[in-house]
């Protein structure tokens, strides 16, 4: 991938990081794709901010209910935080 696509990508990220945290201080609703969520939590992630990316988790799962992807990111969070049994328990629920 070219350095272009990589600079507009983390300019797109950040942009939708800043608009999260916006509505979190606003205390505002307003609605994400699951992608848009997925590069939050990922941000959030490959920055050990883990109480952003568990709000993010939080948020994410209230829009999107259905979507599996977020409880994984959870089991990743339960685990970077040192819960490991939280992290098993989650994705055997998952698997069921």
């Amino acid at each position: 991938m070219s350095d272009s696509f990589n600079q507009d990508n983390e300019i797109n990220v950040k942009g939708l990081v800043r608009r999260f945290e916006r509505m979190i201080s606003d205390d505002s609703n307003s609605f994400f794709d699951a992608e848009d969520f997925e590069l939050i939590i990922d941000y959030y992630l490959d920055h050990h901010k883990l109480v952003k990316c568990q709000r993010a988790i939080d948020t994410a799962i209230e829009q999107h209910p259905a979507s599996i992807s977020f409880s994984i990111k959870q089991a990743k969070v339960y685990l970077l935080s040192d819960q490991p049994a939280k992290a098993l328990d989650l994705l055997s629920n998952i698997e069921e």
